[in-house]
């Protein structure tokens, strides 16, 4: 787990970030950590899918950027896991939104994606506005399972 320090105070109630990045690439991490920094936010962030699984049931963010092509286990096997970790109540009540990060729009609809478990889709190449909007539409907090 690396944590992104942060500008602004965006915590979950155990103190956590409230932003998870999954996401294998470096640099990735780095150019979208930069943004929520910007923005005000703290982040953690995940090397691949099982990492992101892992940190999701211990930090409980409220929102998590995913990428989708990953090592060990892709961010719709994550997403999955996820949604059925929060789903039991095994990891809490509240689950947080899981949004794909992808450049791969033109393979799946966002029928598709919400159908995999993402509750939204992020774009490659990212720009600022749209981690904005992105941000201010799913945070503060996590909504009750679906």
């Amino acid at each position: 787990m690396t944590l992104i320090s942060p500008i602004g105070t965006s915590a979950t109630e155990g103190g956590t970030p409230a932003i998870l990045i999954a996401d294998d690439s470096p640099t990735n991490v780095f150019v979208l950590a930069a943004m929520l920094r910007a923005l005000g936010h703290a982040s953690i962030s995940a090397v691949d899918g099982a990492e992101a699984v892992r940190m999701a049931a211990e930090c409980r963010p409220a929102l998590i950027l995913m990428d989708l092509q990953m090592p060990r286990m892709d961010g719709i096997a994550a997403a999955g896991r996820i949604r059925h970790g929060f789903g039991t109540g095994e990891w809490g009540a509240l689950r947080p939104a899981i949004v794909a990060v992808t450049a791969l729009a033109d393979v799946r609809s966002r029928a598709d994606f919400h159908l995999a478990g993402f509750d939204d889709v992020l774009l490659k190449p990212i720009e600022l506005r749209e981690v904005r909007a992105m941000v201010e539409r799913w945070l503060p907090g996590p909504r009750a399972p679906a």
